[in-house]
């Protein structure tokens, strides 16, 4: 629901109406990341001695798809849901936050509460939930995204940015305190080379926050078992893994293996089982590693 305030000045003979025309009624929440377990951020402070001063928040984007200047002082954030056991939490914008037309805010979501900084006092569910914009009244929603399950380091984006429908990404585009700040498209260095994997900023040195169409990411993979566990030289392996997150819709998954003290490894395809009988939110796959033919 949309509203109008107008403010009367007699002295002056103006008036001043706020709200049906503002333009931050058409901001949009256009990412959110709340399993991240790779990308590094400034702790919030203080920062103790002996601990990191980096840490791995759960962040979230807006959006300005307007052609104007916008203010987001005074508007809040919230996960709060009706009739949720957790009533949810609150968090105010600082003063002085504008977003130029066209541009992109990241807020840390990490439960921390630092005058002045863009940090919102409560984490993200990486099982789902609903987070808002909301007007300065507290009761007008700006927008609002309910996401499912999420995966570590695969962001629920729009795609594109600010109008398309929401999809996970493998390639997430927050970036704190600007494009010259801390951008989650340099990358993460999971071997500990030294440098990151992959890197997906733009090299025309266009805006960080351009949303990738088409991506391809890993998905949350367990294993539950493998039988026999101790198999002879003319028995297959059956494995059996958990792909979390259903709703991501894994079209394949493929596991590697070899031979102990071997440096050859092969790959199995694994069958899609569907959902476990216990009704976990997960799928289940299965696949045989065929006999190895030598004890």
């Amino acid at each position: 629901m949309r509203f109008l305030i107008c403010l009367y000045s007699v002295s002056a003979f103006s008036l001043f109406c706020e709200g049906a025309s503002d333009p931050a009624l058409s901001l949009k929440i256009n990412e959110i990341l709340a399993a991240n377990e790779g990308f590094l951020f400034p702790a919030a402070p203080p920062v103790g001695e002996g601990e990191s001063a980096f840490a791995t928040p759960d962040l979230l984007e807006i959006y300005n798809p307007t052609g104007e200047l916008v203010e987001l002082s005074g508007l809040y954030l919230t996960n709060e849901r009706a009739g949720a056991e957790n009533p949810g939490v609150w968090w105010r914008i600082p003063p002085g936050i504008w977003l130029k037309p066209g541009a992109f805010l990241t807020v840390i979501c990490d439960g921390r509460n630092v005058e002045s900084e863009l940090r919102a006092p409560f984490r993200l569910d990486r099982a789902g939930e609903r987070v808002a914009l909301v007007w300065r009244d507290k009761e007008t929603v700006i927008d609002e995204v309910t996401f499912p399950c999420q995966l570590p380091d695969v962001s629920w984006a729009r795609i594109p940015d600010g109008e398309g429908d929401f999809r996970p990404s493998g390639s997430p585009t927050f970036c704190w305190k600007g494009d010259q700040g801390v951008c989650t498209c340099r990358g993460v260095d999971r071997d500990g080379d030294g440098t990151a994997d992959r890197s997906w900023c733009p090299s025309d040195g266009g805006s960080p926050s351009a949303t990738r169409e088409d991506d391809v990411f890993p998905p949350d993979l367990d294993i539950l078992s493998y039988d026999p566990v101790t198999p002879g030289a003319a028995e297959a392996v059956e494995v059996t893994v958990s792909v979390a997150c259903p709703g991501t819709e894994t079209t394949w998954v493929r596991i590697e293996y070899r031979r102990q003290g071997s440096e050859e490894s092969s790959w199995v395809e694994m069958e899609n089982m569907g959902p476990p009988a216990d009704g976990g939110e997960y799928t289940v796959w299965k696949g045989k590693i065929p006999p190895q033919g030598t004890d």
